[in-house]
């Protein structure tokens, strides 16, 4: 004679069956499930122009954040050596589905140039000599 099945079996059952079956319908409707893929974006571009506030120059960068639109601008990492800004523009990928056009980078940020200081923006590429824009000083 075989043991018999608890009560609560078939509503454990059910259950797992239920969350199997979610996470195959949300994987193929495109939501990720998975988390995104990050990267560095390659920067093409980065024009200085002057800014209505004293003292102050307006950068902005070009690129592409993707192939897809599923690229986007993640964030930016700052730093700063000497007389020198540096720039690492991250990207990330969402699974999911896309639209088969790339994902465009425009960045602007307003810099502080103090006076008789030149300045330099570098932006870090992810392969390659980085890209280097001179900031005169006002």
């Amino acid at each position: 004679m075989s043991p018999p099945i608890h009560p609560r079996v078939p509503r454990l059952v059910a259950a797992a069956s239920l969350i199997v079956v979610a996470a195959v319908v949300l994987g193929s409707s495109g939501c990720g499930l998975l988390p995104p893929d990050r990267y560095v974006i390659r920067v093409d571009s980065v024009t200085v122009t002057s800014n209505s506030a004293p003292g102050t120059v307006r950068v902005q960068a070009f690129g592409f954040a993707g192939s897809d639109a599923c690229g986007a601008l993640a964030r930016v990492e700052r730093g700063e050596r000497a007389d020198t800004l540096v720039r690492r523009f991250m990207g990330e990928r969402r699974n999911g589905n896309c639209l088969q056009m790339p994902a465009r980078l425009e960045f602007t940020e307003d810099v502080a140039v103090p006076p008789g200081r030149p300045l330099r923006y570098l932006v870090q590429q992810p392969e390659g000599p980085p890209l280097v824009r001179d900031i005169p000083s006002p």
